[in-house]
């Protein structure tokens, strides 16, 4: 599907890290997050159809950070995850940027969960501490306790941290199995004037007086694919007056344009994800 990579889209790109100036205005690309073993680059690299993020595009790595990251990565091939973290701490690297790490993916290749990853973590930067001073043949490598995986929407959130959006989904995905008859946000301009059903998880939402002196609302939703407007009305917004940033909604209401722009006048509400999400259609 155009737009959406293992998946996010060259758009949330361009939403968070402006205008590449070296792509072609298409969407066509796959957004791929790299792997500790390839070279840390402060330049986004485009491979085989996908754009592959920098290490240095990770919130709290940088450059500097990236750097050492390559220091360590020219003795060779890290061997395993032992090996990678003594030899990424010897060149500077704590227990911060480690966790920052796991939670972007990048030990992927080492074949562990990031759950595992976090619950051992204390362990393995002890074993790379003691191999700075003693060398590694001289310290035993510790067991690693497996773990179940953390759930994906608490990883989802983990990703959004440090890439800065989703990468790898969205949280809205998850309903689409069951509520099939919905359309991607994407397509709503194809409903112009027609009623649509969409799923979206709130991003923004702002309040307004009315000259009645009622209170309505305009949402900025999103799903896998863009972001949308909704206009909800006094009557509704009175219903869900406390919806909340996070709240994953099901939403039918009409497509309609307001300053060229195309959004949903909202008609009802079905809270998927949330802490009302008791309420009915």
């Amino acid at each position: 599907k155009a737009g959406v990579g293992i998946g996010s889209s060259l758009a949330d790109v361009k939403a968070v890290y402006g205008e590449p100036d070296w792509i072609e205005n298409s969407y066509n690309f796959l957004v791929y997050n790299t792997e500790i073993d390839e070279e840390s680059r402060e330049y986004f690299l485009v491979k085989d159809n996908k754009l592959i993020f920098p290490l240095s595009s990770i919130k709290s790595i940088g450059t500097i950070v990236s750097k050492e990251i390559n220091e360590a990565r020219e003795e060779g091939p890290f061997k395993d995850i032992f090996n990678c973290f003594s030899r990424l701490y010897v060149n500077g690297l704590g227990k911060k940027n480690f966790e920052t790490l796991i939670f972007a993916n990048v030990f992927k290749n080492f074949k562990y969960n990031r759950k595992t990853l976090i619950d051992n973590l204390d362990s393995l930067v002890n074993y790379a501490e003691l191999t700075k001073d003693l060398g590694y043949e001289s310290v035993m490598k510790p067991v690693i306790e497996e773990k179940e995986e953390y759930s994906d929407s608490f990883l989802l959130e983990k990703e959004k941290e440090a890439f800065g959006f989703y990468l790898s989904g969205h949280p809205t995905t998850a309903y689409l199995q069951d509520n099939p008859y919905t359309i991607p946000l994407n397509e709503v301009e194809n409903h112009f004037n027609k009623k649509v059903d969409t799923i979206m998880m709130i991003d923004k939402i702002k309040v307004i007086d009315t000259k009645r002196g009622e209170k309505m609302a305009f949402i900025t939703g999103s799903d896998e694919t863009m972001s949308m407007e909704y206009t909800l009305f006094p009557k509704i917004f009175k219903e869900y007056s406390k919806l909340e940033k996070g709240y994953i909604l099901k939403i039918r209401g009409n497509v309609e344009r307001r300053l060229n722009q195309i959004q949903i006048i909202v008609e009802k509400i079905k809270i998927l994800e949330g802490e009302e999400n008791d309420k009915k259609e």
